[in-house]
């Protein structure tokens, strides 16, 4: 018997589809169940119907309208790829063996980011955020901010160095503390809020460049929100101790951490103690007066439900004894307080996704003097004692609201703070028949500020997003001291020192995916900032970066800015390569304008400029070694003096190359910076600044499961050198022999 050509055919399809059965059955002729859970990240609820598939195979399956999937896959090493629309899509390897594997998937929805999220977990160290681990890598959190793309450190001191972002800084950006308000109480800005958190208890830091997020503040420079640990509730009683030492200024500190949970109730506790005395420059003795000592402690209480929980939090910072080697005054004693209440929402079938209130209230003390400097001969203010005291305090509401659709999202953002500022200084000529003199830089200022955001992100097809950004600021100021009134009421010939502002602020961007693993970014900004509370009522102000007296002018008008910045974002899985070109010009641009000798006003003048860009590279040669590299420009130009801005960082490269084990990792780093010639003559008394290039290395290794030792030598050269941003060219330490022991529990 004969078969013709369509028998023939068919026969094969048999064949075909017996073997290809065949060989399936024997694939998962011994199978293992995965099952899971895919929840919304932000909050936390099911989302119905997503996607499942194992990468490389035929499997697949989908979620039940909670959210649940089960999958049965035989032995081995698979990769998940879970989506769904409006949500980014998420991969995770997964090890079957005979254990039964359960996963949580929690989905991004599809939103354009404007926040850079520098996590504070290295890689071989834990890496959830509710985890309660001091990081296996930054010492500091100023060393975390000195590693980011576009931030700058203003040095005054070896402690309490103030964070600028590309080349903006004081009012122009704002730094928050999981998103409160909270200033410095120093009118020198030696107390800058980033050194109230130390890194035990930092989660992450969320950085936003420019005036483009305008949820988190009205900054048009920008914002940097220190994200704080929050207890968990995984294990019954957890914990960490550290003990440490840098050898350049005998830097002695002790962390130590604690957890506990029980059921839905958690409770998390940290207390640190940091002694430094008088640092070494490179190649040169001990710098008088630049030791410090402080302490930090922080309590979180939580509990959860089904939909609610409820978090208190006190967190608490005191340092003294602070020698200001830079400038005229050493500080006695900075103390500050924040106590903060939150309550999340997580409702159930309602397109509100989460609903964040928070309620806090923040006290900053900073007190300074000159007792142990010789003031006879000094060039400045000889023969003369001087006293400074100051004192913030703020009380906030900060409602969040969170509403979203599978190809929509809503963020809906109330912030109310009110603001209490005074700051005062005694004057006294020790031995001469002169009575005392005594001013308020800062009379007893009282400012209520409301704003209302709205951010909404737009999914307009599969390869371009949407997002837009308005924002409404209302802000009411003004002096409650007498005194402090009839001094400013007289120089300005006003009646009366209240002002009232209003501004509107609006940003939108558009991001486009050229390819999968290629975005195009375009975001465009059009906000305002109002006058802070010294630029408008500060009375004989110094400033120790250029030596002027400043005088507050309460008939300020709001700065402008108009911006655009043009990112280009390659990333794949062993190599990433972002770039990121930005332009700002400001109008009534505010700033000190010399009145006579040593003395200048702040006025709104027309215009200036900033503009620069960014470059940073990821590679990953292996499993264990990666290379890190990032570069960032900035030049800004005053253009109604026809000079450069001062205080604008110069060229500056860095370059990290790690090799991580699981027990034990080693890190080199390389960092240099150009000669800064573009410098203000005309505003200020800036002057050029040298290159340098300095080399670090560490390493770590685990001598147990639970001990792990850390040890490293920063500047290894010994080289003397100093940042442009270093107020009176104040040397940043020499060679720094580190060591630290942790050990878990």
């Amino acid at each position: 018997m004969h078969l013709d050509a369509s028998d023939h055919l068919m026969q094969r399809l048999h064949i075909a589809l017996f073997l290809s059965l065949s060989l399936s059955t024997a694939a998962v002729s011994n199978p293992h169940t995965v099952q899971g859970r895919v929840v919304d990240a932000d909050s936390g609820q099911p989302i119905s119907w997503a996607t499942i598939r194992v990468l490389d195979t035929a499997f697949a399956t989908h979620c039940d309208s909670a959210g649940f999937f089960v999958q049965n896959l035989p032995s081995g090493a698979w990769v998940l790829e879970i989506s769904h629309i409006g949500y980014q899509p998420d991969r995770r390897s997964v090890k079957v063996d005979t254990l039964t594997a359960s996963l949580v998937f929690e989905l991004a929805t599809k939103a354009i980011e404007l926040t850079d999220v520098i996590r504070i977990h290295g890689k071989y160290g834990p890496t959830s955020d509710h985890q309660p681990f001091i990081d296996k890598k930054f010492p500091a959190t100023e060393t975390v901010l000195d590693a980011i793309a576009g931030v700058g450190l203003v040095r005054r001191a070896n402690f309490g160095l103030e964070p600028i972002l590309r080349g903006t800084q004081a009012g122009r950006i704002g730094v928050a503390i999981d998103g409160m308000k909270i200033f410095s109480a120093c009118v020198d800005r030696m107390d800058p809020v980033s050194a109230y958190v130390e890194i035990e208890n930092l989660a992450k830091v969320e950085i936003a460049k420019g005036g483009f997020d305008l949820t988190q503040g009205q900054t048009i420079g920008g914002t940097i929100n220190l994200v704080t640990q929050k207890p968990f509730f995984e294990r019954p009683l957890s914990g960490q101790a550290e003990i440490g030492y840098e050898s350049v200024s005998h830097h002695r500190f002790g962390r130590s951490i604690f957890n506990l949970a029980r059921d839905n109730l958690a409770l998390r506790g940290s207390f640190s103690y940091r002694q430094a005395d008088d640092f070494k420059p490179g190649g040169r003795e001990a710098l008088n007066n630049s030791q410090f000592a402080k302490s930090n402690f922080k309590f979180d209480l939580a509990r959860r439900g089904m939909q609610h929980q409820l978090n208190l939090s006190l967190l608490g910072d005191r340092a003294w004894d602070i020698g200001y080697p830079a400038l005229l005054m050493d500080a006695t004693l900075a103390r500050s307080r924040l106590i903060s209440a939150e309550h999340t929402w997580t409702p159930s079938d309602l397109r509100l996704n989460s609903a964040r209130t928070r309620i806090y209230l923040s006290s900053v003390d900073h007190w300074m003097d000159d007792e142990r400097r010789d003031i006879a001969h000094r060039e400045f203010m000889r023969d003369m004692n001087m006293w400074m005291y100051g004192r913030t305090r703020t009380w906030g509401l900060l409602e969040t609201l969170i509403f979203a659709a599978p190809m929509h999202r809503l963020k809906l953002v109330f912030d109310l703070y009110q603001l209490s500022a005074f700051a005062d200084m005694e004057m006294v000529h020790p031995g001469a028949d002169m009575a005392p003199m005594y001013l308020h830089n800062l009379s007893d200022i009282r400012r209520r500020h409301l704003a209302l955001t709205a951010d909404y992100n737009r999914s307009l097809a599969d390869f371009l997003q949407w997002r837009i950004n308005l924002r409404f600021d209302q802000a009411n100021q003004s002096l409650h001291d007498p005194r402090g009134v009839s001094q400013l009421a007289e120089i300005w010939s006003s009646p009366t020192l209240k002002r009232i502002y209003s501004t509107l602020s609006l940003s939108t961007t558009f991001e486009y995916d050229v390819q999968p693993h290629i975005q195009l970014k375009l975001n465009l900004a059009d906000g305002a900032r109002m006058p802070t509370q010294l630029e408008s009522y500060g009375f004989y102000l110094f400033d120790p970066s250029d030596g002027f007296f400043y005088l507050g002018n309460p008939n300020l008008k709001p700065e402008r800015s108009r911006q655009l910045e043009l990112s280009l974002d390659y990333g794949k899985a062993d190599r990433r390569i972002s770039i990121d070109l930005y332009y700002n010009r400001i109008s009534d641009y505010i700033a000190g304008i010399a009145q006579e000798s040593i003395f200048k006003n702040y006025a709104n003048i027309p215009s200036v400029h900033i503009y620069g860009g960014e470059v940073s590279a990821v590679l990953r040669f292996s499993e264990h070694l990666q290379l890190t590299t990032v570069s960032n420009y900035t030049l800004g130009h005053n253009s109604t003096f026809d000079e450069p801005l001062p205080y604008i960082p110069p060229l500056e490269s860095r370059l990290d190359l790690g090799y991580e084990q699981k027990r034990y990792g080693f890190e080199f780093s390389a960092r240099a910076m150009m000669r800064q010639t573009r410098i203000a003559h005309r505003t200020t008394l800036e002057d050029t600044t040298p290159g340098f290039i300095v080399y670090d290395g560490r390493a770590r290794f685990d001598l147990r499961r639970s001990v792990q030792l850390k040890v490293g030598v920063k500047n290894i050269f010994d080289r003397f050198f100093y940042h442009h941003l270093s107020v009176n060219n104040l040397p940043s330490p020499g060679r720094n022999f580190t060591a630290a022991l942790d050990i878990d529990f």
